[in-house]
């Protein structure tokens, strides 16, 4: 589903760079499958488990594009989620990272689009406090990855709001530019 997502985007000047984190199951089979269809598609197999935001790193530093976008394997775009994100960073270069609405999609099917993130201005404020205001796939420039030094590689969980303080601390602008559904996020145990 994560790769259907990206293969729909109407916006098509993309590379989906898919990072087999050492998965126990058919995962890496799958995304070789889709590969060998499209030359956009590039993977990686890890020899060993490296968690997730070394993984995020070795896909980032695959990765040729100027934006960079995380997802999740269990995770979708939403419909036009990189048209939307590009065109954003692309009229605003004040802005380094940005992200839409979350759709979030139920173990039972149910869909709701949340109200988190809510303002469309991110205040760093706020994410000091560990009030996260961004999701884990929104769009960034590659520069902020560059500078503030990738992902930490310590962090077993919250790797992404990590990420965002840090960027932020760098004086990094983050805004939220779409009231539309940029991540359909899976809410599942």
């Amino acid at each position: 589903d994560a790769i259907e997502s990206v293969l729909r985007q109407p916006f098509s000047d993309w590379e989906l760079i898919i990072v087999d984190d050492h998965s126990p199951d058919t995962c890496g089979e799958i995304a070789e499958r889709y590969a060998a269809q499209d030359p956009r598609i590039r993977v990686i197999h890890n020899a060993k488990n490296v968690y997730l935001a070394e993984a995020r790193n070795i896909g980032i530093r695959a990765a040729r594009g100027k934006y960079i976008l995380p997802l999740d394997a269990d995770d979708m775009l939403g419909d036009d989620a990189l048209g939307r994100l590009v065109r954003a960073l692309d009229q605003d270069p004040a802005l380094d990272m940005v992200t839409g609405s979350m759709e979030v999609l139920e173990e039972n099917g149910r869909r709701w689009i949340s109200q988190w993130p809510s303002a469309s201005t991110i205040s760093y404020v706020a994410q000091i406090n560990k009030q996260n205001q961004i999701p884990y796939a929104s769009m960034y420039r590659r520069e902020v990855w560059k500078r503030i030094g990738g992902y930490r590689r310590r962090m077993k969980s919250a790797e992404d709001a990590e990420l965002w303080t840090r960027a932020m601390s760098y004086g990094f602008i983050a805004k939220k530019v779409t009231e539309a559904p940029t991540l359909i996020y899976r809410n599942r145990a």
